[in-house]
């Protein structure tokens, strides 16, 4: 694969060895909604993000995968069991579906009755149907953390990731060293950290502002090493406003991606921008 002259700029070393703190800058959900991925390809041109992932059974992922791949853009599997229906039929995978053939909405719902053998099967689906249809895979991450809460999904996340010869994302707790470095053992990246912004603190009204600020003290607060960033963004169309209610932080987040001060942030953080390496 032709390596993009970003990725040039954005060629990794090792990290921890020369203090440097890297981090990659992701918008999952992509597949859901054709706006948000025709957002992502302002927001890659722009140079504000590194990464994108894919949710393999969203009614937009044909559109989406078609902008990514002639943009060359660095993409990974965003693993779902919520919000949908799978890439395999519910009939075959009873225990992740509603009795009308949706996956149950919350992560809770889901945990309480998935069995992993099935959960393994649509995982493996999900990621099959995007190396078929053209996407170079490198990365693995998980809709609602949802890989990270018990530990057979986290073996199955590992598994599939050592299957695949494929990086992953891990939040920072210590309970994921040991993953981390299995993975690295068998020559595959992981982040240190997983960091986000979704909803401001309780008190704090959601404004562009105040948006920048959180994101601004977050940046300045990561260790050196590969610390991988979750987002959002999605330009403030009206097919956006009445697909999600959470609209005006999707929106946000764009706006402030895109704008010079997205640029400052990171600058004043020292941050160096990163993908995960190809396959």
């Amino acid at each position: 694969m032709t390596i993009s002259s970003k990725e040039k700029q954005w060629a990794q070393s090792d990290s921890r060895e020369d203090n440097i703190v890297q981090l990659i800058i992701n918008v999952d959900d992509l597949g859901i909604s054709q706006d948000t991925a025709d957002g992502v390809i302002q927001l890659w041109e722009a140079g504000a993000i590194s990464s994108v992932s894919v949710i393999a059974f969203g009614p937009d992922v044909d559109h989406t995968v078609k902008l990514l791949i002639e943009n060359n853009i660095p993409t990974g599997v965003h693993l779902a069991l919520n919000h949908g229906r799978g890439v395999l039929p519910a009939d075959e995978t009873p225990s992740l579906h509603t009795s009308n053939g949706d996956f149950w909405n919350s992560a809770e719902e889901t945990l309480a009755r998935l069995v992993i053998s099935e959960v393994k099967r649509e995982f493996e689906a999900q990621i099959e149907r995007l190396l078929r249809i053209g996407i170079a895979v490198r990365h693995l991450d998980s809709h609602m953390g949802l890989a990270f809460m018990s530990p057979e999904l986290l073996m199955l996340y590992q598994e599939l990731a050592q299957k695949y010869r494929l990086a992953v994302a891990l939040p920072e707790e210590p309970y994921f060293d040991s993953v981390r470095k299995q993975l690295a053992q068998n020559s595959l990246a992981a982040s240190i950290s997983i960091n986000g912004i979704y909803e401001l603190s309780r008190d704090i009204e959601e404004t562009l502002t105040n948006r920048a600020a959180h994101y601004r003290s977050l940046l300045c607060s990561l260790k050196p090493g590969l610390n991988y960033l979750f987002s959002h963004p999605a330009p403030p169309t009206a097919t956006i406003k009445a697909e999600f209610g959470d609209h005006m932080i999707r929106n946000h987040d764009f706006e402030l991606f895109i704008s010079s001060e997205w640029k400052k942030i990171i600058e004043e953080a020292k941050i160096t921008i990163a993908s995960f390496p190809n396959r």
